[in-house]
């Protein structure tokens, strides 16, 4: 898997948690410290998914489409689970 692929998923993960606990804005520095990779990393992938339409950098926020891809786990996990027939096409596009 690719390292920054990761770490991307990662950050859209951690955002969406953020998002979800609770309803004060997200700071940079509580980001950094959820993620668990050093702060430049972080940084440079915020301003990557910024560039690809998954985040606003400037409000630390998901975009629908970051918000979709930080809930891709869960939606294939949970259609594997409702429907074995279709675990082999999941394996497939995921």
């Amino acid at each position: 898997m690719d390292r920054n692929a990761h770490l991307a998923r990662l950050v859209l993960r951690a955002l969406l948690s953020l998002s979800q606990s609770t309803s004060a804005p997200i700071s940079l520095e509580r980001l950094v410290a959820v993620v668990p990779a050093p702060a430049p990393a972080v940084l440079a992938t915020l301003r990557m998914l910024d560039e690809e339409g998954y985040v606003d950098a400037s409000r630390l926020r998901l975009t629908l489409q970051g918000f979709a891809a930080a809930n891709l786990p869960q939606v294939v996990a949970f259609e594997r689970r409702r429907n074995p027939r279709l675990r082999k096409a999941y394996r497939v596009v995921a």
